[in-house]
């Protein structure tokens, strides 16, 4: 064997990265992401659950649980301020740009390639 074989035998591979880099020596990345996920996800849920909430109960205080589940409030938002124009906008600048960028990346991709 020689010199250089052996100091390469002698390395030891690093265990291979599993979700976000969490191995099993390092758990403590995964209760920091699991943490973080639940501060992240935290704001929506209670936007959603609200949005079930009849408008009496949600300007009478914070509550984290639905009372008096409705769908009124849906058609209301919809009617109310020209919601359904504004969506309607949305949808049509997010349209545009994903028809205009995909084919803008496909041709930077293919003129910018590094041919070896």
């Amino acid at each position: 064997m020689t010199r250089r074989t052996a100091r390469t035998a002698r390395r030891r591979r690093p265990a291979p990265s599993g979700l976000l880099g969490i191995n099993r020596h390092r758990p403590a990345r995964l209760v920091i992401a699991v943490i973080f996920a639940a501060i992240s996800v935290f704001p929506l849920l209670f936007m959603v659950m609200q949005s079930f909430e009849p408008p009496s109960d949600i300007l009478s205080g914070v509550s984290l649980t639905v009372t008096n589940p409705t769908l009124a409030n849906y058609p209301a938002a919809w009617n109310a301020n020209s919601f359904g124009q504004y969506f309607a906008n949305s949808l049509v600048v997010s349209v545009a740009t994903v028809v205009i960028t995909i084919p803008l990346a496909w041709l930077l991709h293919r003129f910018t390639r590094v041919r070896s």
